[in-house]
Formats: structure tokens, sequence, C-alpha cells
């Protein structure tokens, strides 16, 4: 993995987690995060076939890299 994508992976896999003195605020900040994560996922995944086969493995990567080291190979076989 690069260091670009493997950035990305550590930026995103970071980028939900709330501080518990801001849980309230946070947990609408969470819902909205995932709201806007699961549209982008929905309209990724209707686009997939028309994106170039070496973008897709590019996403492919990134999206297996984001999850926790120990869990990478399940969520590469969930994905994929």
């Amino acid at each position: 993995m690069t260091d670009d994508k493997r950035g990305f992976a550590e930026a995103c896999n970071g980028s939900v987690l709330i501080p518990e003195q801001d849980h309230p605020r946070g947990a609408a900040l969470a819902a909205d995060e995932e709201y806007i994560l699961r549209c982008l996922g929905a309209a990724l995944i209707m686009q997939w076939n028309a994106l170039p086969t070496v973008l897709q493995r590019e996403i492919f990567d990134v999206a297996g890299a984001v999850g926790r080291p120990v869990e990478t190979a399940e969520l590469r076989g969930q994905i994929a």
C-alpha cells in the first residue's frame, strides 16, 4: 500500500471516533457522517461497472485497508 493510501485509511479509520464529553453532539455528527457515507457508498456501487478496472482495484484496496488490521482479510472478503 502506498503512503497516500495508508494515510487515507488511517484518517478514515478514526474519523467517527467521538470524545466521551461530546457524545450528545457527537452522536448527531456520527449519524450525519454515517448517512453521508451510506449515500456515497450507494452511489459508488451504482456506478461500479462504469469505473475503469484500475480505479476499481484502487478503491477496493483502500476500502480493504480502512478496517482494523486484524479484520482486513475478513473485510476484503465482505467487500468482494
